[in-house]
């Protein structure tokens, strides 16, 4: 039983895994009709932490962060935590490499999210993360998480394997967002690996221990080379080489994003369209010439000839196209403005859909 007193609105459910510092129990919230996960404080257990879970979830909105919808006092001094229910799978197999990286730039997300709003999770593992009915990666358990400005300690807290090594310190230790980019990688590569191929690279077995792995072994296409090498790099032990999450995101959507992009061209009295499959188009008059290309991540002008401009400016060379621009061919100083060529470009932008 959970001993529980927190009123006749939530219909009591079935006991689920305890969190950091709490036991967790699924409610039926019976105004809003939906399940509800509840989390109390253990007995003996550190108050100070599950206000802290209570703080950084109420600073938080992501859809891949669980949110918080009550806090209620209880009997002999306890405290409930009404959150969301997450109904889904926990991660604790070998991903595929494709859908591995979906899941990769979901945990990104999280985590760009929670550092944008100074927190630090401080314990981020394969454990504290599911996968809804939607597939949408859901973080939880806030109960070592921290605000920037309150980011110190001294002793080891977190989880060994996925803790940065700069945690095993004896010494006072400033948290940094350092710390959940390591906790990241390590996830990543548990994903990737799976629990058993997983365990077998830790070493040494007692703590501290770290783990003995290359993304390269995992990602081997020449395509994926980069987010090998960023993915390594969260990984550091030397936490200034490690990347912001935020770097890391913004490489995760770019390659899931490949492909998906597609260009427009106004030219002779027509449109065209410019992307995969279908990814170049050569615009000319007398005065010049210029190809419209795609390489799967970005539109560029290429192999300018002669008398070429984007937005005014005469360009030798090959040149990134934004969302939309304007091309014209001949010199505005030297041409008549209907001897002159005028192309405008437009562009999607598409977001990662989950």
């Amino acid at each position: 039983m959970h001993g529980l007193n927190i009123g006749k609105r939530y219909i009591e459910g079935k006991p689920l895994d305890g969190g950091g510092m709490g036991d967790v129990f699924q409610f039926k919230d019976s105004y809003l009709d939906r399940f509800v996960a509840v989390k109390k404080v253990k007995l003996g257990g550190d108050k100070t932490r599950i206000f802290d879970e209570i703080v950084a979830l109420q600073s938080l909105r992501s859809k891949h962060i669980v949110e918080i919808y009550d806090v209620i006092m209880c009997d002999n001094d306890e405290i409930a935590i009404v959150e969301e229910y997450v109904c889904g799978n926990e991660i604790n197999q070998k991903i595929e490499k494709k859908e591995a990286i979906r899941s990769f730039f979901q945990l990104a997300s999280a985590l760009k999210d929670i550092h944008a709003q100074g927190v630090i999770h401080r314990d981020i593992k394969p454990s504290n993360l599911k996968i809804d009915s939607n597939n949408v990666l859901k973080v939880f358990d806030f109960g070592l998480a921290r605000s920037i400005d309150q980011a110190k300690t001294k002793g080891f807290r977190g989880t060994f394997v996925f803790a940065a090594p700069e945690l095993y310190s004896d010494a006072t230790v400033a948290f940094t967002e350092a710390i959940d980019v390591y906790a990241f990688g390590v996830t990543c590569a548990f994903m990737l690996l799976g629990e058993k191929e997983f365990s077998k690279r830790i070493t040494p077995k007692i703590p501290p221990c770290f783990l003995r792995y290359s993304f390269q072994e995992s990602i081997k296409d020449s395509e994926f080379c980069d987010l090998a090498e960023i993915l390594n790099r969260c990984i550091e032990k030397d936490l200034e080489k490690r990347p912001k999450i935020l770097e890391v995101y913004q490489l995760l959507k770019r390659k899931l994003l490949r492909g998906r992009h597609e260009g427009a061209l106004a030219y002779n009295d027509k449109i065209y369209k410019i992307k995969e499959g279908s990814s170049r188009q050569r615009v000319k008059n007398n005065w010049g010439s210029v190809i419209i290309g795609y390489d799967g991540y970005d539109f560029y002008a290429e192999k300018p000839e002669r008398e070429v401009y984007i937005n005014a400016l005469h360009i030798s060379d090959r040149y990134k196209l934004y969302k939309s621009c304007l091309i014209s061919i001949g010199d505005a100083d030297t041409r008549e403005g209907y001897e002159r060529l005028f192309v405008p470009f437009d562009s999607t932008h598409p977001e990662v859909v989950i």
